[in-house]
């Protein structure tokens, strides 16, 4: 479990798991001992391509505060979060021995942004025989988009129906990136794999996306298989590139500190990514993590 607490955050959240007296220390790590980690990017091996990606649409290059575009709302499509021990594409590659660590993107990636993070969550680790699984809880909150955690003034509401509650607002934010992944892509199919989506019944339509299953070399006899998702490819300038589409929304334009973007979004955009930068440094560390992974 990791709580990452910062002296200025003086609101009360419960924590993701009620830690019993009783329970024996293992190990413990400093936050200033995360931070001074590094290591030597390893070789990655594709092992698996499911599903489909079709092309980006570069007209959302040019949007700006006059062309806005409206977000789309794709209600008829799945969206699918399953952990590491419920895919079943992982469960085959586990028993062929491809590898002893298994996890997914989205779980690394909050592994690796954890000195970042402020909101508390825990992951689940299980050993079976000489192999190692990463899981996320079920009905957890761990696939939420959060909203301005870092902040120095987090969204903090009483009113468990108010459109400002942190509940809400991940929900909201949550959606904006589920429907605009599927918006920016246009209608051709640029890849279609040899496997389907593992996740999809015959009579759902999952949304428009692939799984990259990759292996990683740790090194010392330790090899990693994560699930990486991707949105579309860019073939712009005749270059091909894997697109992983993440979106930032605006919080509260009338907080101390805040910018309102329909007024600076054309001439002030690094001002308001440097503002996003710091008030959501663990969501935006996150994405870049599950980017460079995918």
């Amino acid at each position: 479990m990791f709580t990452g607490r910062r002296d200025e955050i003086k609101i009360d959240r419960t924590a993701s798991v009620k830690v019993e007296s009783s329970w024996t220390i293992i190990e413990q790590f400093e936050l200033n001992q995360l931070t001074r980690l590094q290591a030597n990017i390893p070789d990655a091996d594709d092992l698996r391509w499911c599903g489909s990606l079709q092309e980006y649409d570069p007209v959302f290059d040019r949007v700006t505060s006059k062309t806005d575009r409206r977000i789309t709302r794709y209600d008829d499509r799945d969206f699918y979060y399953v952990t590491t021990t419920d895919d079943p594409v992982i469960e085959e590659l586990a028993t062929s021995g491809e590898a002893n660590v298994f996890a997914t993107d989205a779980i690394l990636a909050h592994l690796m942004a954890a000195t970042r993070s402020v909101f508390p969550w825990d992951i689940v680790v299980q050993r079976v025989n000489n192999m190692v699984f990463f899981d996320k809880r079920d009905n957890s909150d761990f696939d939420l988009v959060t909203v301005n955690e870092n902040a120095s003034e987090p969204p903090a509401s009483d009113d468990p129906d108010s459109v400002n509650h942190p509940d809400r607002l991940s929900l909201e934010a949550t959606m904006i990136n589920q429907n605009l992944s599927q918006q920016v892509v246009k209608k051709n199919v640029v890849k279609k794999y040899e496997h389907a989506n593992p996740f999809a019944s015959d009579d759902s339509v999952p949304a428009t996306g692939a799984y990259r299953y990759r292996k990683f070399d740790l090194g010392g006899g330790m090899n990693l298989v994560t699930r990486c998702e991707l949105h579309g490819v860019s073939l712009k300038n005749n270059n091909e590139n894997y697109v992983a589409t993440y979106a930032l929304n605006e919080y509260d334009p009338k907080l101390a500190g805040a910018i309102e973007w329909r007024k600076k979004i054309d001439s002030q955009r690094g001002a308001i990514l440097a503002n996003e930068l710091k008030n959501n440094a663990h969501k935006l560390a996150k994405w870049t993590a599950q980017a460079l992974l995918s």
